[in-house]
């Protein structure tokens, strides 16, 4: 699956900058039903990059740790991007918990989000940072 990866950067700075989760939903529809984007690249999610995730890829540096120290400290600072589930419609509900964006790991893109999503055994709803991790989704396994 790694291998059949490909990622297609999309930049419309006159629509997309400082875009919203919605605003990027609706582009990526108007995107596959003008065919400006191939079909065969349909996912249930797409990457969105705003000031907020910017700042965790330009903040984050490298860390040596002991091999004792626990996984949670090992992924304090950790980078990200958004996910932004392309099918989730928020109907106004003011106690809807799922908004239909996760924060997910770069670390996690291709060995577990990318899989996940490609293969469509959980749905984006059913993902869930596990405690600790700073609402930043690393896998579908909860380790702690």
């Amino acid at each position: 699956m790694k291998d059949s990866l490909r990622l297609e950067w999309v930049e419309d700075k006159a629509r997309l900058d400082n875009a919203d989760a919605d605003a990027l939903r609706q582009y990526y529809r108007q995107l596959l039903q003008t065919q400006a984007f191939p079909v065969s690249l349909e996912m249930p999610a797409v990457l969105m990059v705003d000031e907020e995730a910017m700042k965790s890829l330009l903040d984050s540096t490298p860390k040596e740790h002991p091999p004792e120290t626990s996984l949670q400290v090992k992924r304090q600072g950790a980078p990200w991007l958004w996910a932004v589930d392309v099918d989730h419609h928020f109907d106004g509900d003011q106690e809807e918990q799922y908004t239909g964006t996760l924060k997910v790991a770069v670390s996690s893109l291709i060995q577990n989000f990318f899989p996940v999503m490609a293969t469509g055994i959980m749905g984006m709803e059913e993902l869930q940072p596990a405690e600790g991790d700073n609402d930043v989704w690393f896998s579908v396994y909860n380790p702690y």
